[in-house]
């Protein structure tokens, strides 16, 4: 839950769900940023964990993430039991390795009032792997 507040008690907007296994290196970065570029009232944050083996889990949780660890070690698994505990009308997944703008929650209004559906950003790795570079453009 949310910082210690009531769910109940808030407007959410936006549901960010993180699928993760094993993130222990990222997670903590990832949920703060989150945090400091979002307005708290209007945002939760899920992280549905694959059963990591590392302090996942705790990081996350003591970042302030909704977290659940799930049964099944797959993303897909992991998106829909995210998606499943979201309150939000708005449903965005990230990666757990990725930074997104600091200007998200602008981006994915402006894209809402639109009528976009769906959405992505595009990304780049860090690497110089020639597989990465293609799938990031």
């Amino acid at each position: 839950m949310l910082k210690g507040e009531d769910q109940n008690n808030r407007n959410i907007k936006l549901s960010i769900i993180i699928p993760t296994l094993n993130e222990e290196s990222t997670i903590q970065q990832l949920i703060e940023f989150l945090w400091k570029n979002a307005p708290e009232n209007e945002v939760e944050i899920i992280v549905a964990d694959g059963q990591s083996s590392d302090r996942t889990v705790e990081l996350a949780g003591y970042s302030g993430a909704i977290v659940r660890v799930c049964n099944q070690k797959s993303r897909a698994h992991q998106m829909n039991e995210g998606a499943k505990l979201a309150q939000g009308q708005t449903l965005w997944f990230v990666h757990a390795d990725t930074i997104p703008p600091t200007s998200f929650i602008k981006d994915i209004q402006e894209a809402i009032e639109k009528g976009a559906s769906l959405g992505s950003y595009r990304f780049q790795f860090d690497s110089n792997r020639i597989m990465l570079r293609i799938n990031s453009w």
